[in-house]
C-alpha cells in the first residue's frame, strides 16, 4: 500500500492589516538571497560586474565573504557551512555604494545583497515595495551577466530580510534598563526588591516562521541591544528583525514569494513584540 503523500507546504495567511507606521524606526532595510556557489565566478568576474552598475553605484570596497547560513529546525542554532575548496582561493564579497551612501549592492560567489540606508534623520523611510523593485531589478542584471559570461545560473537555497530600527533615547524611554516601556515581551519586574532597574540589558529571541500547514518554513531572528550611535553620540536601542527561511523552490519567482511572506513576519512580528505605548509614538495607523 502507498504511503499518504504529504502536502506541499503554503504560504500562511494572516489575519486583520498589515501594521504601519507614519514615523516607523527604521534604519536599514537588507535583502539577500544566498545560491549554491558558483563555481566559475572569481574575482576578476567582479570587476567586470562592477561596469554594469558604476554610472549609479560609483563606490567599491573589497570585504570578506559572509559565510552561508542555513535554517535547519531540530536544532538549537542556524548552521553554518563553508563551501570551500583547498586548490580555489576564497572569492572576496564587493560592496557597490551610490553616492549619497544611502543604497548599497553586495556580490559574492554564493550571495546577492541590496541595502537601503537612512543617512540622515530628515530623509523619508523607503517602504518594502521600492527596495523590493530595485533589488529585483539590480539581480536581474546580475542573473544576465552571468549568462553572458557563461557562470551558472542562480540556485536559490535561502532568502534572508533583515529590519534594522533606531529607537532613540526620550522617544517613550530614557533610561537602557527601561525595556519594558519599550518591549511587550519584557515585564521588568523581580521576584522580590533586591534588585531594581537594570543599567542596561540586550535579549535575543527566535520564532518559527510557519506555513499554512503547520510546518516551520524559516525563522524569525529578534535582538536588541544599548548602542551608542558614532554620528552624533546619542543613545539608542538597536533593534534588529531579521527572517530566513528556504523558498519553496530554488527559482527566483519563488525566492520573491519567500521575501514578501518574510516581510509580513518582520512587520508584524515588530507591532508584537513592541509596546501600545511604543506604536502611539510611532504613530501607527492601522490599529
Amino acid at each position: 500500500m502507498a504511503g499518504k503523500r504529504t502536502k506541499a507546504p503554503e504560504f500562511r495567511g494572516f489575519d486583520g492589516p498589515r501594521p504601519d507606521f507614519k514615523k516607523p524606526p527604521v534604519n536599514e532595510v537588507v535583502l539577500s538571497l544566498q545560491f549554491e556557489p558558483l563555481d566559475e565566478f572569481n574575482a576578476a568576474h567582479i570587476g567586470v560586474l562592477w561596469q554594469k552598475f558604476r554610472l549609479r553605484y560609483p563606490k567599491t570596497t573589497t570585504k570578506g565573504a559572509i559565510p552561508p547560513v542555513i535554517e535547519r529546525f531540530g536544532e538549537l542554532r542556524p548552521q553554518t557551512f563553508s563551501f570551500s575548496v583547498v586548490e580555489a582561493p576564497e572569492v572576496p564579497r564587493c560592496w557597490f555604494e551610490n553616492k549619497a551612501g544611502t543604497e548599497l549592492i553586495q556580490v559574492q560567489r554564493d550571495r546577492f545583497l541590496f541595502n537601503w540606508k537612512q543617512t540622515a534623520a530628515r530623509e523619508k523611510y523607503v517602504r518594502y515595495e521600492r527596495v523590493r523593485a530595485k533589488f529585483l531589478r539590480h539581480l536581474k542584471t546580475f542573473e544576465r551577466f552571468l549568462q553572458e559570461n557563461n557562470l551558472g545560473k542562480i540556485k536559490p537555497n535561502q532568502c534572508e530580510i533583515t529590519y534594522v530600527n533606531e529607537l532613540h533615547i526620550g522617544d517613550g524611554w530614557l533610561r537602557y534598563g527601561q525595556l519594558a516601556k519599550v518591549f511587550a515581551i519584557w515585564s521588568g519586574r523581580h521576584s522580590d526588591n533586591f534588585l531594581k532597574e537594570p543599567e542596561d540589558a540586550v535579549f535575543r529571541a527566535r520564532y518559527s516562521m510557519l506555513s499554512k500547514q503547520g510546518m516551520p518554513l524559516g525563522r524569525l531572528h529578534v535582538s536588541c541591544d544599548p548602542r551608542i550611535r558614532t554620528s552624533d553620540g546619542k543613545q539608542i536601542l538597536r533593534l534588529e528583525i531579521t527572517a530566513r527561511g528556504a523558498p519553496l523552490k530554488k527559482t527566483r519567482k519563488a525566492a520573491f514569494e519567500f521575501f514578501d511572506f518574510a516581510r509580513e513576519y518582520v512587520v508584524r512580528g515588530f507591532a508584537s513584540i513592541t509596546s501600545k505605548r511604543m506604536h502611539e509614538i510611532w504613530e501607527r495607523t492601522d490599529a
